[in-house]
């Protein structure tokens, strides 16, 4: 297995690190086969990376990772210590047993799956990951694991950590989201929290008509409040599109 990796490092340089398709045992839970076999389908580069705000694209102990790119000039680490309280120089291994200080890390920024946090950072670097066609990582599944468990893998947290990670890639770009319910409006919420430029929120039901927002001739307002009246309509809706961002789930 380790030889597969380095030898797919030499032969892909531009690769900064690369994983393989996994395989799971022991608890036999349907959705989580689906996630698995979702995320063995996504091999390429650019499939990968822009799977990290749909799930975790890629089993993060399952890869080898060049230090010079990884840890040394992005300082993409595993983040499991925390210092609780803040400033008290007194670090816990929230890994697993941090339920003493748990009404304590929700309320920290960055209390959220570690896994999906790597990958975000990683890919906020401009690193580059690729996919070997092997299943070569066994990940054993039971009740009780902190996948299933632990405070930071609640849907709340996992929401905060994307919306996070895309108001920092979008910048001032306007964001239009698009689902359904509470989870919708949670997301706008912690999108709003993070700092992102919000210019439309739809609530819109797969499979029905299409409301005006995702038409091609609507123009968010949020985009072109300070242009001058002159410029032309065409141009404006060139320069207001926005990154629509679909949340459902």
């Amino acid at each position: 297995t380790f030889h597969k990796l380095v030898s797919a490092l030499d032969a892909n340089p531009a690769w900064d690190g690369v994983t393989s398709k996994l395989q799971i045992f022991g608890w036999d839970r349907p959705g989580m086969q689906r996630y698995v076999d979702w995320q063995n389908s996504l091999v390429e580069p650019n499939d990968i990376a822009r799977g990290r705000f749909v799930e975790i694209p890629a089993q993060r102990a399952s890869g080898l990772y060049r230090r010079a790119s990884v840890f040394d000039r992005a300082l993409v680490r595993y983040r499991d210590i925390w210092e609780v309280p803040v400033g008290s120089g007194t670090l816990v291994d929230c890994a697993v047993g941090a339920e003493h200080v748990e009404n304590v890390l929700p309320k920290l920024a960055g209390w959220w799956p570690v896994d999906t946090d790597f990958w975000m950072r990683y890919f906020e670097h401009n690193l580059v990951v690729g996919k070997l066609d092997d299943a070569m990582y066994m990940w054993r599944q039971y009740p009780e694991q902190s996948t299933r468990t632990h405070s930071r893998t609640h849907v709340d947290r996992i929401g905060d950590c994307k919306a996070h990670y895309l108001a920092r890639l979008a910048g001032d770009s306007p964001l239009m989201v698009v689902g359904r319910g509470k989870t919708l409006s949670r997301f706008v919420a912690d999108l709003k929290r993070h700092g992102g430029t919000l210019c439309a929120s739809v609530d819109w039901k797969p499979g029905t008509s299409l409301p005006e927002e995702l038409s091609g001739s609507w123009t968010p307002p949020c985009e072109h409040e300070n242009e001058e009246r002159e410029e032309p309509a065409s141009k404006r809706r060139r320069r207001a599109a926005p990154m629509r961002v679909f949340v459902y789930g």
